[in-house]
């Protein structure tokens, strides 16, 4: 589990729900490079900014990548 090492069990739920959920509807597959860095974005703001919900991470992730580009 990609999680499981900062978040506890039912925050690694949330945690990887979102994850799933975002690929999914960008289809990212999970052996890709985009797949990782979604997954270490998405752990800076489940840390950094307290977002503990599925559509928080997921609308942060989005937002935080659509800055990048």
């Amino acid at each position: 589990m990609p999680f499981r090492d900062i978040a506890d069990a039912e925050e690694r739920v949330i945690l990887t729900t979102a994850l799933f959920e975002y690929c999914r509807e960008h289809r990212i597959d999970p052996s890709s490079p985009e797949y990782e860095d979604a997954r270490r974005l998405m752990v800076l703001l489940f840390e950094n900014h307290g977002l503990y919900t599925v559509a928080d991470l997921k609308a942060a992730l989005v937002a935080a990548i659509r800055r990048e580009q």
